[in-house]
Protein backbone atom coordinates (compact mmCIF):
# COMPACT_ATOMS: atom_id res chain seq x y z
CA UNK A 1 0.00 0.00 0.00
CA UNK A 2 2.86 2.42 0.75
CA UNK A 3 4.41 2.14 -2.49
CA UNK A 4 1.39 2.44 -3.87
CA UNK A 5 0.61 5.80 -2.27
CA UNK A 6 4.25 7.07 -3.39
CA UNK A 7 3.31 6.04 -6.45
CA UNK A 8 0.46 8.73 -6.96
CA UNK A 9 2.65 11.18 -5.17
CA UNK A 10 5.25 10.94 -7.81
CA UNK A 11 2.67 10.85 -10.78
CA UNK A 12 0.77 13.86 -8.81
CA UNK A 13 4.13 15.87 -9.01
CA UNK A 14 4.35 15.31 -12.93
CA UNK A 15 0.66 16.12 -13.26
CA UNK A 16 1.21 19.63 -11.48
CA UNK A 17 -0.18 18.44 -8.01
CA UNK A 18 -3.71 17.29 -9.99
CA UNK A 19 -4.37 13.48 -8.38
CA UNK A 20 -7.11 11.18 -7.58
CA UNK A 21 -6.47 8.02 -5.11
CA UNK A 22 -9.07 5.23 -4.24
CA UNK A 23 -8.37 3.04 -1.74
CA UNK A 24 -10.91 0.32 -0.22
CA UNK A 25 -11.08 -1.08 3.46
CA UNK A 26 -13.64 -2.49 5.26
CA UNK A 27 -15.46 -0.60 7.98
CA UNK A 28 -13.13 -1.09 10.25
CA UNK A 29 -10.63 -0.14 8.94
CA UNK A 30 -11.72 3.13 7.60
CA UNK A 31 -11.04 5.26 9.63
CA UNK A 32 -7.51 4.36 10.89
CA UNK A 33 -6.55 4.09 6.85
CA UNK A 34 -7.98 7.55 6.17
CA UNK A 35 -5.89 8.90 9.31
CA UNK A 36 -2.64 7.20 7.91
CA UNK A 37 -3.38 8.32 4.40
CA UNK A 38 -3.50 11.76 5.39
CA UNK A 39 -0.77 12.08 7.67
CA UNK A 40 1.49 10.56 4.42
CA UNK A 41 0.51 12.61 2.00
CA UNK A 42 0.85 15.84 4.33
CA UNK A 43 4.66 14.20 4.84
CA UNK A 44 5.27 13.58 1.28
CA UNK A 45 3.53 16.74 -0.65
CA UNK A 46 3.89 19.80 1.64
CA UNK A 47 3.60 22.22 -1.49
CA UNK A 48 0.06 20.30 -2.25
CA UNK A 49 -3.56 21.50 -0.85
CA UNK A 50 -6.15 18.01 -1.18
CA UNK A 51 -8.72 16.81 0.68
CA UNK A 52 -9.85 12.99 1.43
CA UNK A 53 -13.27 12.14 0.53
CA UNK A 54 -14.28 8.91 1.98
CA UNK A 55 -16.85 6.28 2.07
CA UNK A 56 -17.69 2.73 3.97
CA UNK A 57 -15.95 -0.32 2.20
CA UNK A 58 -17.09 -2.96 -0.31
CA UNK A 59 -16.31 -5.68 -1.88
CA UNK A 60 -18.45 -5.39 -5.11
CA UNK A 61 -16.50 -4.76 -8.30
CA UNK A 62 -19.48 -3.12 -9.46
CA UNK A 63 -19.84 -0.93 -6.39
CA UNK A 64 -16.13 -0.07 -6.43
CA UNK A 65 -16.21 1.06 -10.15
CA UNK A 66 -19.17 2.92 -9.13
CA UNK A 67 -17.64 4.15 -6.63
CA UNK A 68 -14.80 5.43 -8.38
CA UNK A 69 -16.70 7.18 -10.96
CA UNK A 70 -18.38 9.46 -9.10
CA UNK A 71 -15.21 9.93 -7.04
CA UNK A 72 -13.46 11.45 -10.75
CA UNK A 73 -16.28 13.44 -10.77
CA UNK A 74 -15.49 15.56 -7.23
CA UNK A 75 -12.53 17.58 -7.18
CA UNK A 76 -14.49 20.53 -8.59
CA UNK A 77 -16.55 20.42 -5.05
CA UNK A 78 -13.25 21.64 -3.39
CA UNK A 79 -14.00 25.00 -5.55
CA UNK A 80 -16.48 25.10 -2.74
CA UNK A 81 -15.59 23.41 0.30
CA UNK A 82 -11.43 24.72 -0.08
CA UNK A 83 -8.78 22.29 1.13
CA UNK A 84 -7.23 20.28 3.81
CA UNK A 85 -10.67 18.38 4.94
CA UNK A 86 -11.96 15.23 5.08
CA UNK A 87 -15.49 15.00 3.93
CA UNK A 88 -17.67 12.19 3.45
CA UNK A 89 -18.92 10.69 0.51
CA UNK A 90 -22.99 10.81 0.57
CA UNK A 91 -22.29 14.70 0.87
CA UNK A 92 -21.63 15.09 -2.60
CA UNK A 93 -24.36 12.30 -3.61
CA UNK A 94 -26.91 14.62 -1.76
CA UNK A 95 -25.32 17.80 -3.89
CA UNK A 96 -25.79 16.40 -6.67
CA UNK A 97 -29.08 15.12 -6.15
CA UNK A 98 -30.08 18.75 -5.04
CA UNK A 99 -32.34 21.24 -7.28
CA UNK A 100 -31.73 24.33 -4.98
CA UNK A 101 -30.53 27.26 -6.95
CA UNK A 102 -29.19 30.61 -5.30
CA UNK A 103 -30.48 33.53 -6.82
CA UNK A 104 -28.59 36.13 -8.10
CA UNK A 105 -31.40 38.83 -8.95
CA UNK A 106 -30.82 40.75 -5.66
CA UNK A 107 -26.73 41.57 -6.75
CA UNK A 108 -28.54 43.18 -10.49
CA UNK A 109 -31.08 45.01 -8.18
CA UNK A 110 -28.73 46.27 -5.45
CA UNK A 111 -26.63 46.92 -7.85
CA UNK A 112 -29.43 49.12 -10.48
CA UNK A 113 -29.94 50.93 -7.39
CA UNK A 114 -26.48 51.85 -6.58
CA UNK A 115 -26.96 50.23 -2.96
CA UNK A 116 -23.22 48.70 -2.91
CA UNK A 117 -23.61 48.14 0.34
CA UNK A 118 -26.66 45.80 0.19
CA UNK A 119 -24.73 43.98 -3.11
CA UNK A 120 -21.68 43.43 -0.72
CA UNK A 121 -23.67 42.03 2.32
CA UNK A 122 -25.60 39.54 -0.01
CA UNK A 123 -22.18 38.33 -1.53
CA UNK A 124 -20.85 37.63 2.01
CA UNK A 125 -24.19 35.98 3.00
CA UNK A 126 -24.03 33.30 -0.04
CA UNK A 127 -20.88 32.81 0.62
CA UNK A 128 -21.98 31.30 3.69
CA UNK A 129 -23.62 28.57 2.22
CA UNK A 130 -19.99 27.19 1.09
CA UNK A 131 -19.79 26.25 4.88
CA UNK A 132 -23.15 25.02 5.68
CA UNK A 133 -23.35 22.64 3.00
CA UNK A 134 -21.15 20.71 5.15
CA UNK A 135 -22.44 21.63 8.38
CA UNK A 136 -25.67 21.68 7.89
CA UNK A 137 -28.59 19.63 5.57
CA UNK A 138 -28.18 22.51 3.13
CA UNK A 139 -27.26 20.83 -0.55
CA UNK A 140 -26.36 22.57 -3.35
CA UNK A 141 -24.79 20.81 -6.66
CA UNK A 142 -21.49 22.46 -7.66
CA UNK A 143 -23.21 23.16 -11.42
CA UNK A 144 -25.99 25.45 -9.48
CA UNK A 145 -23.09 27.04 -7.92
CA UNK A 146 -21.02 27.44 -10.48
CA UNK A 147 -23.93 29.27 -12.45
CA UNK A 148 -24.00 31.49 -9.46
CA UNK A 149 -20.37 32.43 -9.57
CA UNK A 150 -20.47 33.57 -13.08
CA UNK A 151 -23.67 35.21 -12.72
CA UNK A 152 -22.18 37.21 -10.31
CA UNK A 153 -19.05 37.77 -12.14
CA UNK A 154 -20.86 39.12 -15.14
CA UNK A 155 -23.39 41.31 -13.37
CA UNK A 156 -20.50 43.12 -11.59
CA UNK A 157 -18.66 43.46 -15.23
CA UNK A 158 -21.06 44.84 -16.69
CA UNK A 159 -21.87 47.21 -13.51
CA UNK A 160 -18.71 48.32 -13.73
CA UNK A 161 -18.82 49.44 -17.24
CA UNK A 162 -19.59 52.83 -16.90
CA UNK A 163 -17.59 55.36 -18.80
CA UNK A 164 -18.09 58.22 -16.41
CA UNK A 165 -16.83 56.00 -13.35
CA UNK A 166 -15.06 52.85 -14.45
CA UNK A 167 -14.41 49.90 -12.28
CA UNK A 168 -11.70 47.40 -12.27
CA UNK A 169 -11.45 45.62 -16.08
CA UNK A 170 -12.72 42.19 -15.70
CA UNK A 171 -11.22 39.74 -18.00
CA UNK A 172 -14.12 37.65 -20.55
CA UNK A 173 -12.57 34.56 -19.00
CA UNK A 174 -14.06 33.61 -16.31
CA UNK A 175 -13.04 30.23 -15.85
CA UNK A 176 -9.18 31.36 -16.03
CA UNK A 177 -10.08 34.81 -13.35
CA UNK A 178 -11.82 31.78 -11.04
CA UNK A 179 -8.61 29.62 -11.67
CA UNK A 180 -6.70 32.41 -9.84
CA UNK A 181 -8.17 31.66 -6.43
CA UNK A 182 -8.05 28.45 -4.42
CA UNK A 183 -11.77 28.64 -3.74
CA UNK A 184 -14.78 30.28 -4.09
CA UNK A 185 -15.29 31.84 -0.87
CA UNK A 186 -11.94 33.81 -2.06
CA UNK A 187 -13.04 34.71 -5.26
CA UNK A 188 -15.68 36.08 -4.06
CA UNK A 189 -14.27 37.79 -1.22
CA UNK A 190 -12.35 39.60 -4.02
CA UNK A 191 -15.72 40.41 -5.71
CA UNK A 192 -16.63 42.31 -2.48
CA UNK A 193 -13.28 44.07 -1.73
CA UNK A 194 -13.38 45.51 -5.47
CA UNK A 195 -17.02 46.86 -4.63
CA UNK A 196 -15.94 48.47 -1.75
CA UNK A 197 -12.97 49.88 -3.49
CA UNK A 198 -15.28 51.38 -6.35
CA UNK A 199 -17.55 52.58 -3.63
CA UNK A 200 -14.54 54.60 -1.92
CA UNK A 201 -13.24 56.06 -5.02
CA UNK A 202 -16.98 56.88 -5.95
CA UNK A 203 -18.83 58.36 -3.13
CA UNK A 204 -22.02 58.84 -4.42
CA UNK A 205 -22.44 55.19 -5.16
CA UNK A 206 -22.90 54.62 -1.27
CA UNK A 207 -26.38 55.74 -1.50
CA UNK A 208 -26.03 57.67 2.53
CA UNK A 209 -26.67 61.29 1.28
CA UNK A 210 -30.01 62.60 1.80
CA UNK A 211 -30.48 63.13 -1.45
CA UNK A 212 -29.82 59.02 -1.75
CA UNK A 213 -32.03 58.71 0.62
CA UNK A 214 -34.73 60.24 -1.49
CA UNK A 215 -34.29 58.36 -4.38
CA UNK A 216 -33.85 54.85 -2.40
CA UNK A 217 -37.37 55.53 -0.73
CA UNK A 218 -39.17 56.90 -4.48
CA UNK A 219 -37.63 53.68 -5.73
CA UNK A 220 -39.55 51.66 -3.49
CA UNK A 221 -42.64 54.05 -4.11
CA UNK A 222 -42.39 53.24 -8.12
CA UNK A 223 -42.37 49.25 -7.17
CA UNK A 224 -45.64 49.72 -5.04
CA UNK A 225 -47.02 51.65 -7.61
CA UNK A 226 -45.69 50.41 -10.66
CA UNK A 227 -48.84 50.20 -13.28
CA UNK A 228 -49.56 53.81 -13.21
CA UNK A 229 -46.54 55.70 -11.45
CA UNK A 230 -45.05 58.67 -13.13
CA UNK A 231 -42.29 60.98 -12.37
CA UNK A 232 -44.83 63.85 -11.14
CA UNK A 233 -46.92 61.18 -8.97
CA UNK A 234 -43.21 60.48 -7.08
CA UNK A 235 -42.57 64.21 -6.96
CA UNK A 236 -45.96 64.86 -5.61
CA UNK A 237 -45.48 62.09 -2.70
CA UNK A 238 -42.20 63.72 -1.35
CA UNK A 239 -43.03 67.20 -1.84
CA UNK A 240 -39.80 67.67 -4.68
CA UNK A 241 -39.68 69.39 -8.16
CA UNK A 242 -40.60 67.43 -11.06
CA UNK A 243 -36.99 68.92 -12.32
CA UNK A 244 -34.97 68.29 -9.18
CA UNK A 245 -35.94 64.57 -8.92
CA UNK A 246 -35.65 64.02 -12.53
CA UNK A 247 -32.07 65.51 -12.35
CA UNK A 248 -31.40 63.03 -9.12
CA UNK A 249 -32.72 60.10 -10.92
CA UNK A 250 -30.84 60.29 -13.67
CA UNK A 251 -27.36 61.02 -11.35
CA UNK A 252 -28.14 58.00 -9.05
CA UNK A 253 -29.41 55.36 -11.61
CA UNK A 254 -27.40 56.38 -14.61
CA UNK A 255 -31.09 56.38 -16.64
CA UNK A 256 -33.74 58.54 -17.30
CA UNK A 257 -37.12 57.73 -14.91
CA UNK A 258 -38.90 56.44 -17.94
CA UNK A 259 -36.49 53.83 -18.87
CA UNK A 260 -35.59 52.92 -15.16
CA UNK A 261 -39.42 52.27 -14.89
CA UNK A 262 -39.50 49.72 -17.49
CA UNK A 263 -36.85 48.07 -16.57
CA UNK A 264 -38.48 47.83 -12.86
CA UNK A 265 -41.53 46.18 -14.48
CA UNK A 266 -39.78 43.31 -16.57
CA UNK A 267 -37.72 42.43 -13.41
CA UNK A 268 -41.32 42.66 -11.79
CA UNK A 269 -42.43 40.47 -14.72
CA UNK A 270 -39.74 37.43 -14.33
CA UNK A 271 -40.67 37.59 -10.39
CA UNK A 272 -44.52 37.04 -11.29
CA UNK A 273 -43.54 34.13 -13.89
CA UNK A 274 -42.12 32.42 -11.05
CA UNK A 275 -43.57 32.85 -7.83
CA UNK A 276 -47.33 33.16 -9.30
CA UNK A 277 -49.78 31.22 -11.52
CA UNK A 278 -51.48 34.56 -13.39
CA UNK A 279 -51.65 33.98 -16.66
CA UNK A 280 -49.78 36.44 -19.46
CA UNK A 281 -52.78 38.75 -19.77
CA UNK A 282 -52.97 39.13 -15.67
CA UNK A 283 -49.29 40.02 -15.29
CA UNK A 284 -49.11 42.57 -18.65
CA UNK A 285 -52.58 44.41 -16.88
CA UNK A 286 -50.73 44.14 -13.09
CA UNK A 287 -47.72 45.83 -14.69
CA UNK A 288 -49.60 48.22 -16.44
CA UNK A 289 -48.91 47.67 -20.17
CA UNK A 290 -51.23 48.87 -22.82
CA UNK A 291 -51.42 45.20 -23.94
CA UNK A 292 -50.30 41.75 -23.33
CA UNK A 293 -49.12 41.89 -27.11
CA UNK A 294 -46.74 44.84 -26.49
CA UNK A 295 -45.67 43.39 -22.45
CA UNK A 296 -45.05 40.32 -25.16
CA UNK A 297 -42.77 42.07 -27.23
CA UNK A 298 -40.80 44.27 -24.56
CA UNK A 299 -40.29 41.03 -22.76
CA UNK A 300 -38.77 39.39 -25.62
CA UNK A 301 -36.65 41.88 -26.82
CA UNK A 302 -35.00 41.80 -23.45
CA UNK A 303 -34.95 37.99 -22.53
CA UNK A 304 -35.02 36.66 -25.98
CA UNK A 305 -37.64 34.56 -25.16
CA UNK A 306 -41.60 34.95 -24.78
CA UNK A 307 -42.98 34.71 -21.03
CA UNK A 308 -44.20 31.88 -21.41
CA UNK A 309 -41.27 29.92 -22.57
CA UNK A 310 -39.08 32.04 -19.44
CA UNK A 311 -41.56 30.56 -16.91
CA UNK A 312 -41.67 27.09 -18.32
CA UNK A 313 -37.85 26.99 -18.69
CA UNK A 314 -37.41 28.38 -15.14
CA UNK A 315 -39.84 25.75 -13.48
CA UNK A 316 -38.27 22.61 -15.87
CA UNK A 317 -34.73 23.68 -14.63
CA UNK A 318 -35.73 23.66 -11.11
CA UNK A 319 -37.65 20.79 -10.62
CA UNK A 320 -41.25 22.06 -10.72
CA UNK A 321 -42.48 21.69 -14.52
Amino acid sequence: MVSNIHYFITRANQAGGKFVCYLNFDNNNIRVITEFVKQLLYNNTNYIDFNIFYASGTDSPEEVKAELDFLLNMPPYSLIFGYNKKIRGFYFKDCELSDAVINPAPLAISLKENRIEDAINFLIEEKEIFDKIIHTDLRYSYRRIYDFLIDAYLTLMDFYRNPEMPGPEYSENFEGYLSEFEDAAHFIDKLCEDLQDYADKYPAFRMQSLESDLIRNAMDYIKEHIASVTLQDVATHFNVSYAHLSRLFKKNTRMNFTDYVADIKLDLATELLKETNLNIADISCRLGYNSPSYFLNKFKDRYKVTPSVYRKKYFIENGKG
